[in-house]
């Protein structure tokens, strides 16, 4: 039963080695007939330290469904960025 359960970390994310930054939270409406359509837009960075990176952005009616979407949007997306004595080089 421990095997199974030790990939998730303590907030029932997946714990793989990444860390998750949020970068932006805005909050965007659209008009509608109705009235004023409301929800959240996230942006997200989750890297390893590395030279893993990845960026998501995460939209949702609230803010803490669009920080899940833009971790996994992120998470999905990696690339590898070159690393020479601990720069980036040009």
């Amino acid at each position: 039963m421990d095997n199974r359960n030790s990939r998730r970390s303590d907030r029932g994310g997946i714990q793989d080695g990444f860390e998750e930054q949020i970068v932006q939270v805005s909050r965007v409406t659209k008009k509608t007939k109705g009235g004023n359509k409301m929800g959240f837009s996230v942006l997200m960075v989750v890297g390893d330290k590395k030279g893993k990176v990845g960026v998501g952005l995460g939209k949702a009616a609230d803010v803490s469904s669009s920080i899940r979407k833009g971790a996994l949007l992120a998470r999905k997306h990696i690339i590898t960025v070159p690393i020479v004595n601990e720069t980036i080089p040009f």
